[in-house]
């Protein structure tokens, strides 16, 4: 927007003493986006390390590195959905939700890994049936975990007080 905009303020002439520049939230998150191109790489790695190290499996790994494009695209069409900008608020909510996605992708893949080891013979309806017992049979602990989340950032989406514009973004 800021590309169309100059475009049509290039024309523009001003009177002497008078100009333009962009300024508040739009200086911000250029800045902190000129940080964040160098921090964000460096923290994914971090993680990819730290999981890779409580996994000690690397395709385990790549595989829940794998899950968090979803995410992230579901986040993006959600922020969409309720008209927020991007904005350095909704950039930490998206981190956030990164660390859920592979939270929630760890404890899915331990339980299909234990499940899968529990069979005796590996044939597709053994598997199928670790899959079913991995996934759907410890739901339980996965909704429990997605409940206590949701539960802490609903209460702060709804809220209309000082400075929920800026937390709403975040929880979204």
């Amino acid at each position: 927007y800021k590309d169309d905009a100059n475009k049509l303020l290039k024309d523009l002439k001003l009177p002497d003493g008078y100009y333009f520049e962009w300024s508040g939230q739009s200086e911000f998150l250029q800045q902190a986006m000129s940080k964040l191109s160098f921090i964000i790489p460096i923290v994914l790695m971090f993680i990819f390390i730290l999981i890779y190290l409580a996994l000690k499996n690397l395709k385990y790994t790549l595989i829940i590195f794998c899950t968090l494009p979803f995410a992230l695209s579901g986040g993006v069409f959600y922020i969409d959905y309720l008209g927020f900008n991007i904005s350095i608020a909704v950039i930490v909510g998206f981190m956030a939700l990164l660390g859920v996605a592979a939270e929630t992708s760890i404890v899915m893949m331990l339980y299909l890994d234990e499940a899968y080891k529990n069979i005796k013979e590996k044939t597709d309806i053994a598997l199928k049936n670790a899959i079913y017992h991995g996934a759907v049979l410890r739901l339980r602990p996965k909704l429990m975990t997605l409940f206590a989340i949701l539960g802490g950032l609903i209460p702060i989406m709804y809220i209309n007080s000082i400075g929920s514009e800026v937390m709403q973004r975040v929880a979204a």
